[in-house]
């Protein structure tokens, strides 16, 4: 999760976010998707197995209708962990990442959260919050919505509104990374480690104000919106916050014994090997970033490499325009949705390239002609 001064969480439509702890056990990375939505994940070379966290969504606040009447808090989004997911290096799990939404605050009762889920080979799922009831003149209050299930933890209640108070009902908080979520409070919403706050309720000084309004929002991941107050008119309740899903797994580290190009004729482009151990440069697919000297010069190039055999990979380079000696040079070597792994490589990582240029050869005459070149014959 990436987050700005304020507390404001910056989302994209796929949030890639990096632990650079380097030890021997290589790079740990984290894939964090906390905007609603389905998602899709390229596992990188090397990398056997994942830990995932979810969270379901949160709860809408309640709205009212009704005069003098308080809306209930919306639950909050419950959270599931599970190590060890096994999952096949190069392999594109394509939309098998779903991030539930919050629950829309509306006039009557809020929407419910969305559950959130992830299927590597083995569907997991966690549900989102109930959304608050709608403000009424019966029982004191809208009732509060209960906190997602079927986690490791649960979310938070939200509570209930209280008409002789004035006060729509707090969201109920997410579920944490270690306990379940925590109940909103009268107006309160709920707060809890690891986890996304509810937001307060709206009061009489909020009239006709959307509930959770008068204090932070819902957080992410999984707070439930603050109920409604109404005072004069229609108010919707607040809405939920998303759900949240987060890879977590340990990244490789690539790197080369020996790298090798083969020579070719003026126009063509080199094939160039690239050999390691089978634990520096394992099966899948990689983005490899290389440059070329003069007479053939280019710097910051990429290209696929797909290793099916562990400790050895080629690929080709762009045609090479001008006869002479180039040297490719080997910069970095990426893998995974976004090249989340990535290594650069600064040893053995060279080799000459020969460039012929293409000879016209003369009848009668005798002509070296380039390496799986041609000639054109000319003359009587």
């Amino acid at each position: 999760m990436l987050w700005i001064s304020g507390g404001t969480i910056l989302k994209f439509f796929a949030v890639f976010a990096f632990w650079l702890l380097l030890g021997w056990k290589g790079l740990f990375a984290q894939a964090t998707y906390n905007s609603a939505g389905t998602y899709s994940w390229t596992c990188p070379a090397g990398v056997s197995n994942v830990t995932i966290e979810i969270w379901g969504g949160g709860g809408a606040g309640g709205g009212s209708t009704t005069n003098g009447t308080a809306a209930g808090g919306g639950g909050g989004g419950a959270y599931k962990k599970i190590t060890s997911i096994p999952v096949v290096p190069g392999t594109l799990y394509s939309n098998k990442i779903v991030v539930g939404s919050g629950g829309m605050g509306a006039i009557g009762a809020g929407g419910n959260g969305a559950a959130s889920s992830i299927d590597f080979g083995v569907p997991y799922s966690v549900n989102g919050g109930t959304g608050g009831a709608a403000g009424t003149n019966t029982g004191g209050g809208g009732t509060g919505g209960a906190g997602g299930t079927a986690g490791t933890f649960n979310g938070g209640a939200g509570a209930a509104g209280n008409n002789s108070s004035q006060q729509g009902g707090g969201g109920g908080s997410s579920a944490g990374t270690s306990s379940s979520g925590s109940n909103g409070s009268g107006p309160t919403g709920g707060t809890v480690l690891g986890g996304g706050s509810g937001a307060n309720g709206a009061n009489a000084g909020n009239n006709n104000t959307n509930g959770g309004s008068a204090s932070a929002p819902a957080n992410i991941p999984g707070g439930g919106g603050g109920g409604a107050y109404s005072k004069n008119g229609n108010v919707s309740g607040g809405n939920g916050a998303a759900g949240q899903v987060i890879l977590t797994y340990t990244c490789p580290t690539y790197n080369l014994s020996s790298t090798s190009a083969t020579q070719v004729c003026i126009g063509t482009a080199s094939t160039v090997t690239l050999t390691g151990s089978a634990v520096s440069l394992p099966v899948g697919t990689y983005t490899v970033t290389y440059n070329l000297s003069a007479p053939n010069l280019a710097t910051g190039n990429t290209t696929t490499m797909t290793i099916s055999t562990a400790g050895t990979g080629s690929f080709t380079t762009l045609a090479l325009a001008n006869s002479g000696s180039t040297t490719v040079t080997i910069t970095n070597l990426a893998s995974g949705s976004n090249g989340i792994c990535s290594n650069a490589i600064s040893s053995n990582n060279t080799s000459s390239i020969t460039v012929d240029a293409q000879p016209t050869a003369t009848a009668g005459g005798s002509q070296t002609i380039c390496v799986n070149g041609t000639a054109t014959v000319s003359g009587a």
